[in-house]
């Protein structure tokens, strides 16, 4: 089970930099505490303009995430 955010603000998406066991990077959506590790899952987080998100190595989490965010209801929700 993992528990993700949808972070958007001004033309931005907060995301997180996953670091694999073999030290390859992708970035993600931000799940848990969102911070800078070190010896950690993820590597980094950023403020990515939306414009660039599509020239990113991502996870397909990310993709999802913006769907919803683009379809979400008026008041932010489904009931």
């Amino acid at each position: 089970m993992a528990a993700y955010a949808i972070c958007v603000d001004d033309g931005r998406i907060l995301l997180a930099r996953w670091v694999g066991p073999s030290g390859e990077r992708h970035w993600t959506l931000p799940g848990g505490t969102l911070r800078h590790e070190v010896g950690g899952s993820t590597d980094r987080a950023a403020w990515v303009p939306l414009d660039e998100v599509a020239g990113l190595e991502r996870a397909e989490v990310v993709d999802i995430g913006l769907e919803l965010h683009r379809v979400r209801p008026g008041n932010g929700r489904v009931d």
